[in-house]
């Protein structure tokens, strides 16, 4: 197909300055996205995105794709109440002129009043219900008002989402007449070749911002009560800490309880150095109190390997209970030693699963089948 027939789309986000150095499951979900796009060849995509950081307008080509960079204003409420973002994203947009617009995450739902092109949401967690597990007061307020002011303009103005997954729809306040279309994000596809090179009791936990939403007391708490049991076990945790209480915290934990021997805090990784995680861990366990579709799931899934996980948000619509991985109650810590425990022993039901768990992903997360998936929504809104 020729360039000047290829229909174009602009993928407008938090999209990250360098693909190698990701921030968080929306920014891996909107590279793997574009990537899955760009393979398929039939549109020309363009990616804009607002970044802290740079004092000037970026655009530049790579191989098919087009990226624009533009400032971000800081703070966001200012931002949002003066139009600032608002009219630098269109402005990058009139030069475009797209066929179509896919805005990901709440913060862009502003972008749906009286859009000059037709446009796509993707929103991506619930700011306002997340809101309560940060701990500082004046960031739990600004995350609250971000997703407030969202879900009023998503239930009046949004005509077209894409949402990833049933428990997300059951959740949002959308209007009557939008039109909605499930569809999960895609999963890098390097996650899908790894290898098995797993380190004898080796757990994982990744997060990208570890905080009291994703509970990990609730798992230090397991990891204390089979220390005696599993000498060799070694629990790896993926991610920073943002809050310095909440570290202190954590840290008076594993202390007291004299597991420092068995945990082991890596900071944040990039996607090669996680996947080195992945192909060395038994299996991933996430102990979240509040989750979506967590991207750290979709990736141990395609690496093969099977998860422990709390039932929340759409968790229980990524695993098979006791065919790819366990599912557990919040709270429920018996059930957490328990789960840990019979994974750790049982080789063959632990490869078994991992095994399960990577044929649910080729056929959920793939990026070419999400890839394939959203094109059909491009063309379905083209031709309405």
């Amino acid at each position: 197909m020729g360039e000047s027939s290829r229909p174009k789309v602009a993928i407008v986000g938090d999209y990250p300055l360098n693909e190698e150095e990701i921030g968080g499951g929306v920014q891996s979900a909107m590279v793997n996205l574009v990537h899955g796009l760009a393979k398929i060849d039939t549109l020309e995509i363009h990616v804009i995105a607002l970044k802290r950081g740079i004092e000037r307008e970026i655009s530049f080509q790579k191989g098919l794709i087009h990226y624009h960079f533009s400032p971000r204003f800081v703070p966001y409420e200012i931002s949002f109440i003066c139009g600032i973002h608002r009219r630098r994203i269109l402005k990058q947009l009139l030069k475009i002129k797209p066929s179509l617009v896919h805005a990901h995450d709440y913060e862009y739902t502003y972008l749906c009043i009286r859009p000059p092109y037709p446009i796509i949401l993707s929103p991506h967690g619930n700011p306002r219900l997340e809101s309560r597990y940060i701990l500082n007061p004046i960031h739990r307020w600004r995350y609250w008002f971000h997703g407030f002011m969202s879900e009023l303009l998503l239930a009046r103005f949004t005509d077209n989402l894409i949402i990833i997954s049933e428990y997300s729809k059951r959740e949002l306040k959308v209007s009557p007449k939008a039109k909605t279309f499930i569809i999960p994000n895609a999963v890098r596809s390097d996650f899908f070749n790894l290898r098995n090179r797993e380190v004898r009791g080796q757990l994982l936990f990744v997060a990208a911002n570890i905080t009291p939403i994703k509970n990990p007391l609730f798992l230090l708490k397991a990891i204390a009560a089979l220390k005696e049991s599993f000498p060799y076990m070694c629990l790896r945790v993926v991610g920073y800490c943002s809050n310095h209480m909440f570290t202190n915290t954590i840290k008076e934990f594993i202390q007291k309880n004299q597991i420092e021997n068995y945990i082991q805090f890596t900071g944040p990784l990039n996607d090669n150095q996680l996947m080195e995680e992945y192909e060395e861990c038994c299996f991933l366990v996430l102990t979240s109190e509040r989750e979506n579709l967590p991207v750290v799931i979709q990736q141990a899934m395609a690496a093969g390997k099977p998860v422990i996980a709390t039932r929340v948000g759409s968790i229980q619509e990524m695993i098979l209970d006791g065919i790819t991985g366990i599912t557990i109650t919040p709270g429920d810590l018996d059930t957490l030693v328990k789960g840990i425990g019979i994974l750790l022993k049982d080789d063959t039901l632990r490869q078994r699963m991992g095994r399960a768990a990577r044929e649910e992903a080729l056929k959920k997360f793939s990026g070419e089948v999400v890839a394939r998936k959203t094109l059909e929504v491009y063309h379905t809104i083209l031709n309405q």
